[in-house]
């Protein structure tokens, strides 16, 4: 059997923080995570690697400076260091899984050779460095390479109209969702790697307030509708993301409440819980919050705790499905029956069903029906313990 941890120089890099299935034993792989923050890591930039960290931060600082009067390149620049970005996580990993094929570290170094588009990155990320990028992440960064795409390759006539048409605000918008899982990649998930470089993001943030000016005028425009549906009777909250009061909630239940951000397209989930001293905590898009009476502090693992209290899961031992994993945030154990549902105590979504994985056994979110082959949040399936 093969972890997803893995041995480089006799050191261990390993990129799950959760225990990793390994095989029919029921016996999990921890034995590679570190104490603080999962991983055992030597992090180390080389020359190389320093230079394409770089030419990543021009493009996006390029990216900044045209986006009021040039969208079109600003958007086609910050494609590019998106793209840049994910190629150093794996130069970090190893030179050779930045180039297409036929790798050569000559010609590496004199950047003589085809490097992986943004679809081999992704899938060398997950498949061999072990990274985790979502699904969302990866949608994301696909929608900004495919306006590039338009705009090297053909046409995209968005750029050449009025600059407040809705398209155009449209891929603005999701620009900024781009930027804020470029950003959370660096500064959370991959900080470890990108240490060094963390105060060039962090001021990079601040110059990307441009943005946010721009989405005021959204904001502007929509305040008629937001006031329309107020008076309907619809709750308007703050959204996460943008911080503007521009989310018509809907009530699922009455402990739970969605909706999207009319400024920039953000998914609000409001989950609302009663902490052990009895006061309302509210926890909004992830299982983190304190209690403003006592003080006490959540994380997901505690709010799995307070939902499974409810009672949902009705089931006994060994015929219990719960806790299963999230496929959506990729949270172990922090799926947990809600009302006639499940709900994940991590990123607070819900799911209808849960799966059985054909290789593990473990009860999941999504689609289980490759699993057997490709495994799912906890396994790796027969396709990572092949050993031929």
């Amino acid at each position: 059997m093969q972890f997803k941890g893995r041995k480089t120089s006799a050191v261990f890099l390993s990129s799950f923080s959760r225990p990793k299935y390994s095989g029919s034993s029921k016996v999990f792989a921890t034995q590679f995570c570190a104490p603080d923050c999962g991983r055992y890591v030597y992090n180390i930039m080389n020359e190389s690697n320093q230079a394409i960290f770089e030419n990543a931060i021009d493009f996006l600082e390029k990216s900044l400076e045209e986006f009021k009067d040039s969208p079109k390149y600003s958007v086609l620049h910050f494609a590019i260091a998106v793209e840049i970005l994910l190629k150093a996580r794996l130069a970090i990993e190893h030179w050779s899984l930045v180039v297409q094929k036929n790798a050569n570290k000559n010609n590496y170094l004199k950047g003589n050779f085809q490097s992986v588009n943004l679809d081999e990155a992704v899938t060398r990320l997950r498949n061999i460095v072990g990274e985790h990028i979502s699904d969302a992440e990866y949608r994301s960064f696909r929608k900004l390479a495919s306006h590039r795409n338009k705009v090297i390759h053909f046409y995209h006539g968005e750029f050449t109209s009025a600059t407040d048409s809705d398209e155009l605000q449209k891929i603005i918008k999701e620009q900024c969702e781009c930027w804020f899982y470029l950003k959370n990649l660096i500064t959370q998930k991959w900080r470890v790697h990108f240490e060094d470089h963390i105060k060039t993001f962090e001021s990079l943030d601040w110059k990307m307030r441009r943005h946010w000016e721009y989405l005021s005028t959204v904001f502007d425009r929509i305040n008629p509708e937001l006031e329309k549906l107020r008076k309907g009777g619809k709750r308007i909250g703050l959204c996460s993301y943008c911080h503007f009061e521009a989310v018509p909630f809907s009530s699922e239940y009455d402990e739970l409440s969605s909706g999207n951000c009319l400024v920039c397209n953000w998914r609000n989930i409001i989950l609302k819980l009663e902490c052990e001293c009895g006061h309302s905590i509210i926890f909004q898009n992830d299982g983190f919050a304190s209690c403003d009476e006592c003080g006490k502090k959540y994380e997901p693992k505690d709010v799995y705790s307070l939902i499974d209290e409810y009672g949902y899961d009705e089931s006994e031992w060994p015929d219990n499905i719960t806790p299963a994993n999230c496929s959506y945030c990729d949270s172990y154990h922090t799926v947990a029956s809600f009302h006639d549902e499940y709900i994940c105590s991590s990123c607070l979504e819900i799911f209808d069903t849960l799966e059985q994985c054909d290789y593990c056994g473990e009860y999941c979110s999504g689609d289980m029906s490759d699993s057997s082959w490709n495994g799912c949040a906890v396994c790796e399936g027969s396709l990572g313990n092949d050993n031929s």
